[in-house]
């Protein structure tokens, strides 16, 4: 019979790890849930690593810069994932559907490994978790919360409907942020146009790429050495402090990681989670390493029986506006409408306060490319002018 390793909390939160034999990991996770034990970590200790993840190596260095799954993918599948669980489909049989109708590699290949699992009889969260730069720790647990409840498709909406503001929230951004980048790429092609009509095509290909290939060279070295080096914490820290640091995008920031920590309560809430357990994976999907920081810190005054509220005035993080519907929500036992009701005001500050920063940016950009490229070309013109002068004499 199969040997299996676990890590679990008891009623009281208390992490316990141990091995177990039984048929299978939905077997093994069933005898823990009888003890009285909150799965947390479930894997074969007999099971080969490279078995169950092949190209784990290639995985864990490229996943990081380029995963070839995007937020609409990952959107999309949970969307579909919850229809045909709610129209009485079993996992495999869901999963094996959506790996055939799926367009993207990547992702039908990450959803067949899904289905090979639970047609093992494995557990579905422990296939997620697999893939950790792909599934954020905030969907595995509420997955585990989905098997312990029976709520599959309820919780696979859940996350549909979270992953889908967030993306809106991402275009949103992408689409305010078009007309100051198509201002800065003006400010490379306009100024050398004179050698378009004078020297020729080639000159002026010469000039623009010689400027252009260099900044995308930079900025693409830099964004892959960010996503790379963002997986370890004491970078992400590092990087979450600078922002919260800068004068205006701060407050956005901090607005922001309230309305991801908040929607991530209300959503585990719903799911039937403790508290305890809520904040603890909720803390890890807010966007802010600080943040998930302080809130890990003041876990345990949960533990010792503290409000939800009093845990989060400690860290000194949240509006006394938002401590007191955190308060209000634990005196009418509506928890979860509070909190959902908390993020939807801080995403719509968020986005109010977005408009602003980029309505001023737009125009602080638009007048420094007006002055960079009417300096360009009257330096140009009045060096072609010398030089005719000079000619002529």
């Amino acid at each position: 019979m199969p040997t299996f390793r676990y890590t679990a909390r008891d009623g009281q939160g208390r992490t316990q790890q141990g091995v177990l034999e039984a048929e299978s990991n939905t077997s093994a996770a069933a005898l823990l849930r009888a003890q009285g034990l909150w799965v947390t970590g479930l894997r074969s200790v007999g099971g080969s690593r490279a078995e169950e993840a092949p190209n784990a190596t290639s995985t864990r260095l490229l996943d990081p810069v380029w995963s070839g799954v995007s937020l609409k993918d990952l959107a999309l599948f949970f969307r579909q994932f919850a229809t045909l669980i709610d129209a009485g489909m079993p996992l495999f049989q869901s999963l094996s559907t959506l790996q055939a109708q799926t367009s993207n590699p990547r992702m039908r290949e990450v959803i067949g490994r899904l289905a090979a699992q639970t047609e093992r009889g494995g557990q579905l969260s422990e296939a997620f978790r697999a893939f950790p730069t792909l599934f954020t720790p905030l969907q595995i647990a509420m997955i585990e919360a989905a098997e312990a409840g029976g709520m599959m498709d309820v919780i696979m909406t859940r996350l549909a409907e979270y992953l889908e503001r967030e993306y809106e929230i991402r275009m949103e951004i992408r689409r305010k942020t078009l007309y100051p980048k198509l201002l800065m790429f003006a400010a490379v092609f306009i100024p050398p146009i004179g050698q378009l009509f004078l020297v020729g095509p080639a000159a002026y290909l010469r000039v623009t790429v010689g400027v252009v290939l260099p900044i995308l060279l930079a900025c693409g070295a830099a964004w892959a050495a960010g996503r790379y080096l963002i997986q370890f914490a004491w970078f992400r820290a590092l990087y979450d402090d600078v922002k919260l640091a800068v004068p205006v995008v701060g407050p956005l920031v901090r607005k922001l990681a309230v309305g991801k920590l908040t929607r991530a309560l209300a959503a585990l809430y719903a799911a039937g989670l403790s508290v305890t357990s809520a904040l603890s994976r909720a803390a890890a999907a807010c966007g802010n390493a600080r943040f998930a920081q302080n809130l890990t810190r003041v876990v345990p005054m949960l533990e010792n029986g503290d409000s939800l509220s009093a845990a989060m005035a400690s860290t000194r993080l949240f509006s006394p506006m938002v401590l007191g519907m955190v308060q209000t929500g634990e005196q009418t036992g509506d928890m979860e409408g509070m909190l959902s009701k908390i993020a939807e005001y801080q995403e719509s500050e968020a986005s109010h306060a977005i408009n602003q920063l980029i309505t001023v940016m737009g125009v602080v950009i638009f007048l420094g490319v007006a002055l960079y490229v009417g300096s360009q070309i009257i330096g140009f013109w009045s060096k072609y002018a010398t030089g005719l002068q000079q000619v002529g004499e």
